[in-house]
């Protein structure tokens, strides 16, 4: 679950598919909320994946985690991107907390279509949901982390994963 919550994209508060330029923007809103002693908030992080203390350390490694291309990429895999349509209403529904109604979203295309390079981002992002999902209150529910992996899986198989 660390993996997710402490993902150095989602403490930077940007999706995995972000410009270079939204990465540092971001920073220097970290850093400057820092100086004054507050903490930043951004959409991107999706407090219903719980709430985030960022310090300066943290916002050094993060960016420093996503500087080397092979940890970008791992770090992608267990983080959300925005590359379809269906992408930006689940994350509405992330933001407003509804976990539920952005599952819904994303397996409408997950169940009805075998994953291409227009609707790899569904399976990438509801595997991460799921994933994130399967831990509560100190228990795993297996049956939801079963499905997460097998979405990232079917992410990593194909070539959705040189998208990432």
């Amino acid at each position: 679950m660390e993996a997710i919550t402490s993902n150095p994209f989602r403490l930077l508060g940007v999706l995995s598919n972000c410009s270079e330029r939204e990465i540092q923007k971001n920073k220097s809103k970290l850093n400057r909320y820092l100086d004054v002693d507050k903490q930043a908030e951004f959409d991107n992080e999706f407090p219903c994946l719980g709430n985030i203390h960022r310090t300066e350390k943290m916002i050094n490694a993060a960016f420093s985690a996503i500087e080397i291309n092979k940890n970008k990429l791992l770090y992608s895999l267990f983080w959300f991107l925005d590359s379809n349509h269906l992408d930006d209403p689940a994350f509405n529904h992330l933001r407003n907390g509804n976990m539920a109604k952005a599952s819904e979203i994303w397996s409408k295309v997950t169940n009805s279509s075998r994953l291409t390079s227009k609707n790899y981002s569904s399976f990438n992002n509801l595997g991460t949901l799921k994933i994130a999902s399967s831990f509560n209150n100190g228990s795993i529910n297996t049956t939801k982390l079963y499905e997460g992996i097998s979405y990232k899986l079917k992410v990593i198989e194909s070539n959705g994963i040189n998208e990432l």
